[in-house]
């Protein structure tokens, strides 16, 4: 197996550690209430779904823009929008990693408001891949904060970093 296509399955089983959290928590604990813009776990999913549909979206065409996100309010306020996309998006890389070698891209990440152009960096699925893993993993962390400060426990490793589970792996290992 080659490397990009072991790295989408790796995104995919991420993916599927939120998809999980989804299914257990309630619609009160995702979006926010209706009195409020902003509130619970919701944004946070919804910018990751952005993100992967934005490398989906352009690894097709050989250039992915991070800064062209859909940005879909909808996918913010209802968890079964959230479910039935993440759903998407671990079927959609399972395909990845049959179809696609690891591949030269273009990517442009988003610009600061004041920067008089953007710039285009050469990248490779497998590095886009890499840091979609860690991008996820950071907002899990996000979004297990948030819903711990509302009384929900994610399971242990959710919003870990796999070093960081290894490492406590190793340091439970050494004290038995």
């Amino acid at each position: 197996m080659h490397d990009a296509a072991v790295l989408a399955a790796d995104n995919a089983r991420v993916l599927g550690m939120g998809l999980t959290l989804l299914r257990r928590i309630g619609d009160g604990a995702y979006g926010p209430d209706e009195q409020a813009s902003r509130g619970g776990v919701g944004p946070q999913f919804r910018h990751l779904i952005d993100f992967y549909r934005c490398f989906l979206r352009g690894i097709e065409r050989g250039r992915i823009d991070y800064g062209c996100r859909d940005r879909d309010a909808g996918l913010e306020r209802e968890r079964g929008a959230a479910i039935r996309a993440l759903e998407s998006l671990i079927a959609e890389l399972g395909q990845l990693a049959q179809r696609h070698e690891d591949s030269d891209l273009l990517v442009r990440a988003e610009r600061p408001a004041d920067a008089e152009r953007s710039v285009w960096t050469r990248s490779s699925a497998s590095r886009e891949l890499q840091f979609l893993q860690s991008h996820t993993i950071h907002h899990y962390a996000l979004i297990r904060g948030e819903l711990e400060r509302s009384g929900v426990e994610p399971a242990e490793e959710f919003g870990v970093a796999p070093s960081t589970l290894e490492h406590w792996r190793g340091a439970t290992l050494a004290a038995d």
